[in-house]
């Protein structure tokens, strides 16, 4: 597994670990290199009300080199499907830094909705434009992720869900309370009425004292006596047993979705282990296109150099046969005029 590959998975569990509350991301048909993240608009602002999804192409060479980052939903900051110029994108890889993260890119894109700037990708719209589109985010689908609102809620939603949530808990309470105060206050007429049905049975004579044969018709003597002295109590009793039954029905819900979640782990794993062994295989086989290359190189270089030895000797050789020529030249000249002088 390459350097490059565990960082990415490494972050990958720590945003499984300890998810941040202001956006989601995650990587998209398993592919390491492609994220998609959906954030909710920065507090205090225009956006404040919106949900804004975007995407991340990380570069083979990650996090040696700086990511290209596009937004998909319309915004009124930046123009959608288009490379945006930010100090930790592509067009400042001067800015730089390999010790930053998906986590902390994303936080910078929060925090750049406050800038206002004229940069490649940057648009400003007024204030009312912005807000409508805010507000039309929420219905933002995903031709990948689909819906983004299943992702992330705005704010001022989440408030709502968290107050009512507490409202609930509050009422579930105070119901508790006024079960346990019906259920105390019946037991204990309950007990009382036993304790003077007993003592009328003891003044009666034996003869006269009804007495039920089994625990089942003592069990329904009981709660005949209940029902109709204590109506409220089997309202009470069925309130809890509802209470119950949603109870497991939630903790059966919870099961399976951790297990599912588990599963989808599993299928995680998976996947990266075949990313890995593809990432082998490919390291595995640009080392021997590389060394049968080198090879190549080597034996180009030797016969060039070959060559040009025998380019040199054969200037040598012209040369020496031309010196030899001339020489030669010369002395058939010079033995000629010597035997016209004799002659």
């Amino acid at each position: 597994m390459s350097l490059m590959t565990k960082r990415i998975i490494k972050e990958i569990e720590q945003l499984r670990n300890d998810p941040p509350s202001s956006f989601v991301a995650q990587c998209i048909n398993n592919n390491l290199y492609e994220w998609h993240f959906t954030i909710r608009g920065p507090e205090n602002s225009d956006y404040a009300e919106g949900i804004y999804h975007g995407k991340i192409e990380l570069p083979f060479d990650y996090p040696i080199k700086p990511p290209n980052i596009f937004f998909l939903t319309p915004n009124g900051r930046f123009e959608v499907k288009t490379k945006i110029c930010l100090n930790i994108t592509k067009f400042h890889p001067e800015n730089w830094n390999p010790s930053w993260t998906i986590r902390t890119m994303i936080e910078g894109i929060i925090q750049h909705f406050h800038v206002k700037d004229f940069a490649v990708g940057s648009i400003q719209y007024t204030s009312n434009s912005i807000k409508s589109l805010a507000l039309a985010s929420h219905k933002w689908e995903c031709d990948i992720c689909g819906p983004i609102i299943k992702y992330i809620v705005p704010k001022q939603v989440e408030q709502f869900q968290f107050e009512k949530k507490e409202q609930h808990k509050v009422n579930q309470n105070e119901v508790k309370e006024d079960n346990q105060q019906t259920q105390e206050a019946n037991s204990k007429h309950l007990k009382e009425n036993e304790m003077k049905e007993g003592k009328q049975k003891n003044d009666l004579p034996e003869d006269d004292q009804e007495i039920p044969d089994t625990k089942a018709q003592v069990d329904a003597l009981e709660r005949l006596i209940r029902k109709i002295i204590f109506p409220g109590m089997e309202k009470g009793h069925s309130q809890l047993k509802s209470q119950q039954l949603q109870k497991d029905s939630l903790h059966t819900q919870n099961l399976q979705h951790f297990d599912q979640i588990y599963r989808k782990l599993e299928d995680e794993e998976k996947v990266y282990d075949s990313l890995v062994l593809d990432k082998i295989k490919d390291e595995e086989i640009n080392k021997m296109e590389n060394e049968i290359q080198k090879e190549l190189e080597q034996k180009n270089y030797k016969n060039k150099q070959s060559s040009q030895i025998k380019l040199i000797g054969l200037v040598l050789l012209s040369v020496i046969f031309g010196i030899v020529f001339v020489n030669f030249g010369e002395f058939v000249e010079q033995k000629a005029k010597d035997w016209l002088l004799l002659n």
